[in-house]
């Protein structure tokens, strides 16, 4: 009886979801849908050809993180330390010690001109970059993709001007709140892209989606978050007397850090897409894209416990309370790991259903899936250990990322131009498994050898 009660109690436990987790889940439950929504939409409106290109589209528009250089997560990061002792009223408005606020405007105003520069840069890099890229290919589809790219460049970098925002409101706290924006945001863009779609608008459906999510984010802004608006407003014409954070001294360090680790992030997951659609074609690539698409689907709902505590963590830093922190990372570690590889196991169950035939064939065969589901359950547990060790301000992975990102890029290069996608998928979870998990590991025991001691003087920050 004290077995089965124990066991009882331990089922209990693994299904609790708190607020927090329970809005990031319901996020990424919207993610999953427009996920599937649009594999839906796609098999039964768009060629396969079209379909390559939808996926290349999105896979390019990933090189923004060239030019964003990781500053969406270090504002998130430095948000929720600043909101320590800055808090919102009931009708979000900032509020704290006026020396605190007035220094915050300074921080915001620095935030937004960062991200206007940003944007200009990466739509002008990323639309040319797109362009060149699509007439050398040795694709030979008569796809119409030239006017669909630049609306979809344009849009995206609007969006990306909004991006400190959300950060910003991230980092303070309001998880929450963002996840609930998130989900209608992102589920109100996908419902007006398969309209589009269905509409017979070929790719300029995958620009409408970003215009629609570029309205309802500023409209959300300005109606909900006006103050801080306001506040970025007043920070840009307010006098360098105003002490402030020195960015070169406290954001560099981290964010040069976090951009290495972001573009090699993008060479570690995101370069397989165009290797496929420039050695092989269209069709193939679609199948690789929408392969990844579950897997993504699964990463970001594997990280999601770890993402909705985020802010949390950083409190818990910041006020030096160890245990407390020692015990929430491993009760989402443990409760993250055992979900994801139930959740894996069934998106690879359903690949080998004859029902779901008629999706499937647009993916990669079963075997190929498997290999990429089982990179998403390593890639958790690398990305885990990254998520606390970043909370500190720090970034220990940007030289492993990087040497990762060359190794995975040259290899990815060599194998999926000779063998295509099963080359691909062997080299996503050999460079993961025999690299990556065993580096984390290693920086893991090495940054957090003294982070549990009750004895705060000898807690060393990552």
């Amino acid at each position: 009886m004290a077995y089965a009660s124990r066991l009882k109690v331990g089922i209990k436990q693994l299904l609790y979801l708190d607020q927090l987790v329970r809005y990031s889940l319901l996020y990424r439950a919207s993610q999953a849908f427009v996920g599937l929504g649009t594999i839906f939409v796609i098999t039964r409106w768009f060629k396969p050809e079209e379909q390559g290109y939808y996926y290349i589209f999105a896979s390019l528009l990933g090189l923004q993180v060239l030019f964003e250089l990781g500053l969406s997560f270090v504002i998130l990061q430095f948000s929720g330390h600043e909101f320590a002792t800055l808090s919102w009223s009931n009708d979000k408005v900032i509020q704290g010690p006026p020396d605190k606020i007035a220094e915050f405007k300074v921080f915001l105003a620095k935030c937004f001109k960062a991200y206007a520069f940003i944007a200009i840069i990466a739509f002008c890099m990323v639309w040319l970059g797109g362009y060149l890229f699509f007439i050398h290919a040795k694709n030979t589809s008569t796809v119409n993709w030239n006017m669909p790219w630049l609306l979809l460049c344009l849009a995206t970098s609007g969006n990306l001007l909004l991006a400190p925002f959300l950060s910003i409101i991230e980092g303070s706290g309001l998880v929450v709140q963002i996840n609930q924006f998130k989900t209608i945001q992102n589920t109100l863009g996908a419902v007006a892209m398969w309209l589009a779609m269905i509409a017979d608008t070929h790719l300029y459906s995958i620009a409408i989606d970003a215009v629609v999510c570029l309205a309802i984010t500023f409209g959300w802004l300005l109606y909900y978050f006006s103050d801080l608006i306001k506040k970025t407003y007043q920070g840009l014409f307010t006098p360098n007397q105003i002490p402030s954070l020195v960015w070169a001294q406290e954001v560099w360090p981290m964010q040069w850090r976090m951009a290495i680790s972001w573009i090699s992030g993008y060479f570690l997951s995101q370069i397989y897409i165009p290797i496929i659609f420039y050695y092989h074609d269209s069709v193939s690539a679609g199948k690789l894209g929408m392969s990844l698409a579950v897997c993504n689907m699964l990463s970001l709902f594997s990280i999601s416990f770890m993402t909705a505590y985020n802010p949390r963590m950083c409190q818990l830093i910041a006020q030096k309370k160890w245990e407390n922190l020692h015990a929430l990372f491993n009760r989402l570690f443990i409760h993250s790991l055992i979900l994801t590889s139930l959740a894996a196991a069934a998106i690879f169950i359903c690949m080998n259903l004859p029902l779901l035939s008629f999706l499937t064939k647009r993916f990669v065969s079963p075997y190929e899936m498997l290999l990429l589901l089982s990179t998403v359950v390593v890639s958790y547990m690398i990305g885990a250990a990254a998520q606390l060790l970043r909370a500190f301000k720090r970034e220990p992975f940007v030289w492993v990322s990087l040497i990762g990102a060359i190794l995975n890029a040259s290899l990815a290069w060599w194998f999926g131009k000779k063998y295509s996608i099963l080359g691909i998928a062997y080299v996503y979870l050999l460079v993961n498994l025999c690299y990556g998990l065993p580096t984390a590991w290693l920086i893991w025991k090495k940054n957090t050898i003294n982070l549990w001691r009750k004895n705060e003087e000898v807690m060393q920050c990552p």
